[in-house]
């Protein structure tokens, strides 16, 4: 049985975009939320698509592994930017100074990261020349905030295009729209 989904609406600056080859950098990280994203910058929005990972030192994931995928699901060009040592010196280290903790027991970590990889996101994005900058947040959480956040305090009149947030799906919506579009996600589909 085919499960049903509510689909994204397209973008009403789809054709303009298209038509004028608008790039635009998606903030990406290989999972569920940015991999559909390259799709549907693609297909709803009409963005050619530059992918940038900004690598922090995280070991659990292959910036390069990364980037193939993404050249696979459409993208024009990624990027890594390795900002592991700028990320240890400017926010780890002074945090860690500062005993910075939630909740008094919780070490900051996401929290910390966001706003130096959307700041490297600005500068790539710069860099690059493209017309506007994504992101995979679905923009309940606190994640969204910040990305958005320093986006508009470093680049107040750059575009950001939300495509997931726009589209707000569930966990399962996505699994089952990444399956049918052939879209590969590190989640099984059928039990996301």
């Amino acid at each position: 049985m085919k499960t049903q989904i509510k689909l994204p609406k397209q973008s009403p600056d789809y054709a303009e975009n298209k038509k004028k080859k608008k790039k635009c950098l998606l903030m990406y990280s290989g999972g569920v939320d940015t991999s559909i994203s390259v799709y549907l910058l693609q297909k709803y929005y009409g963005y050619e698509v530059i992918t940038a990972t900004i690598d922090l030192g995280q070991n659990f994931q292959d910036p390069s592994v990364m980037g193939e995928k993404a050249i696979k699901l459409g993208a024009k060009k990624h990027i890594t930017v390795d900002a592991t040592k700028e990320f240890a010196d400017d926010f780890v280290l002074k945090a860690l100074w500062a005993n910075a903790l939630y909740d008094e027991k919780y070490c900051l970590s996401t929290s910390i990261a966001r706003p130096m990889t959307a700041q490297k996101a600005i500068e790539t994005a710069k860099r690059q020349k493209v017309d506007a900058i994504a992101h995979g947040c679905k923009g309940r959480g606190a994640d969204a905030f910040r990305l958005n956040m320093v986006f508009h305090f470093l680049a107040p009149d750059f575009p950001v295009v939300l495509p997931i947030h726009d589209w707000n799906p569930t966990r399962s919506e996505e699994a089952a729209f990444a399956h049918e579009h052939n879209i590969p996600i590190p989640v099984d589909w059928e039990n996301p």
